[in-house]
């Protein structure tokens, strides 16, 4: 195994994707349509979604978000939990 392997090992290293960053966008437009998300806000999580390498950038991306029309009705996504 080489380095990188290495060090991408347990699932928040795993590397994402086009569609997974997709995924995560779509989720975060979804808040800032629902008020949820400041401009800004928005704006920095967005850059920061495509920008992820991994799962945990991507989870980064959606840490504090309350999750709505989902299984977790109403909670919050923390800083170790993972939707991507």
């Amino acid at each position: 195994m080489n380095s990188w392997q290495t060090w991408h090992t347990g699932k928040d290293g795993w590397l994402v994707n086009d569609v997974d960053r997709d995924r995560v966008v779509a989720l975060l437009r979804d808040a800032y349509v629902d008020g949820r998300l400041s401009p800004d806000d928005f704006d920095d999580r967005v850059t920061r979604a495509l920008g992820a390498v991994t799962r945990a950038d991507l989870n980064a991306a959606l840490t504090g978000l309350a999750v709505v029309g989902g299984q977790a009705h109403g909670s919050r996504i923390a800083a170790g939990e993972t939707l991507a």
